[in-house]
């Protein structure tokens, strides 16, 4: 059984008192899991904390027009050049390469983190999930003295067993070099998501005057 909720099922938009709480550039992370019945039971959010080495990395090789190497998810190292490339974050169905990742790992954040710890596979075989296509905000909202903008996956368990959910996290795909760079990584609080559920990760990316 494959059970999508929509977006109505995630909580409402972080209230200006939640967004205080994150530093002027920072970002909150969602997740919500449900039952095979389609049950919601589990829903939290909490401040994201964990930008990684490779986003301050694109910010200066675009912003200082220099060229940089960085680290891909799977290891390798490509010297990237300013002005090249589009950053996307939007993955389509059964795409587990980039746009908004889910892992079992629950090693400590890193700066220097390159990708998950445990990377749950796109699959329905035993440890994997089926990756449903990114959604997201198709510009940002400005709610003074805030502005914002939310993306969202959801994703199926049709393992056969239970799988706990510890580690989300952000993958973008630099178009022109068609390499995969992890810029964001987080040790939410862990979910198990049960076989015949799913899960859903949301993240709100807010700027503060």
């Amino acid at each position: 059984m494959i059970y999508v909720p929509d977006r109505r099922l995630h909580l409402p938009p972080p209230t200006k008192i939640e967004l205080a709480t994150i530093p002027m550039l920072g970002a909150l992370v969602e997740i919500g899991a449900w039952d095979r019945n389609g049950r919601l039971f589990h829903q939290k959010r909490e401040p994201s904390r964990s930008p990684v080495k490779q986003f301050l990395q694109w910010l200066c090789l675009h912003i200082q027009g220099v060229t940089i190497t960085i680290t891909e998810t799977d290891g390798t190292t490509t010297a990237v050049a300013p002005g090249t490339g589009v950053m996307d974050g939007m993955a389509a169905l059964n795409d587990d390469t980039h746009g908004i990742v889910i892992g079992t790992g629950s090693t400590a954040v890193d700066i220097t983190d390159s990708k998950l710890a445990t990377q749950i596979l796109q699959g329905s075989t035993s440890l994997k999930m089926v990756y449903n296509a990114d959604g997201g905000d198709i510009d940002v909202t400005v709610a003074d003295p805030n502005c914002t903008f939310a993306k969202w996956r959801n994703f199926n368990n049709n393992s056969g067993a239970s799988i706990t959910v510890a580690e989300t996290g952000i993958y973008v795909r630099i178009s022109s070099y068609v390499i995969n760079l992890c810029i964001v990584r987080d040790i939410p609080t862990a979910v198990a998501v049960p076989d015949g559920g799913g899960c859903y990760v949301k993240y709100t990316l807010k700027i503060t005057e």
